[in-house]
């Protein structure tokens, strides 16, 4: 059906434009509400991570862009995996010999841990890997050091094979990564510095 424009104030057609134009605006709106509701999750989920187990990162993690990271791990974790789930999954474990997921990091163990010990354990495995992937890092740092831009996709390939070492699959890794990305841009100013971590062990070794 279409409109007849030598009646162009035909109601029905009126009723139609006002619910394009307010259809429009809801959209714009609820984009803006999303983010707005992004940010107070993340910044609430990273108040609360602080609160609870800064002790235990910060005395085991002095690098700020390996905290962001673990602090995306344990965000992401906890939001696909929240308590009553993790509750579930420690009281299934007591009985169990099998080695299964447990604890806000989600980490592998053949007995029941709380999530203070799965962060332990999360943080371990994560530095395991770093001090590997730091060694790679430096010899392929010395062929492109010249090149800015090629130090900057050095950094940023050796953060996700950082990420895939702690799980394997593929969009795990661009979440993380990409959270701790955000972590870093709302709360620490967007500095160039807080979000490299491989470069800042070679610049301070």
């Amino acid at each position: 059906m279409l409109p007849d424009f030598s009646n162009i104030a035909n109601e029905l057609w009126i009723i139609i434009l006002i619910f394009i134009y307010n259809l429009i605006n809801n959209i714009k709106i609820s984009e803006s509400g999303a983010e707005n509701r992004k940010l107070k999750y993340i910044k609430n989920a990273l108040n609360n991570i602080k609160h609870r187990y800064s002790n235990i990162i910060n005395s085991k993690v002095s690098d700020i862009r390996l905290r962001q990271i673990i602090y995306a791990i344990i965000i992401h974790e906890s939001f696909n995996r929240p308590k009553i789930f993790r509750i579930l999954e420690y009281i299934k474990s007591k009985f169990s010999s099998k080695e299964v997921s447990l604890g806000i990091m989600q980490v592998k163990s053949e007995h029941a841990i709380t999530d203070s010990e799965s962060i332990e354990k999360g943080i371990d495995i994560i530095i395991k890997h770093f001090e590997t992937l730091k060694v790679d890092f430096k010899i392929e740092y010395e062929n492109e050091k010249a090149n800015e831009y090629s130090l900057e996709y050095l950094e940023q390939d050796y953060q996700a094979k950082l990420i895939r070492k702690y799980n394997h699959c593929d969009d795990y890794t661009y979440e993380i990564k990409d959270l701790a990305d955000y972590i870093n841009e709302k709360f620490y100013l967007a500095n160039k510095d807080t979000r490299n971590l491989f470069l800042n062990y070679i610049s301070n070794n």
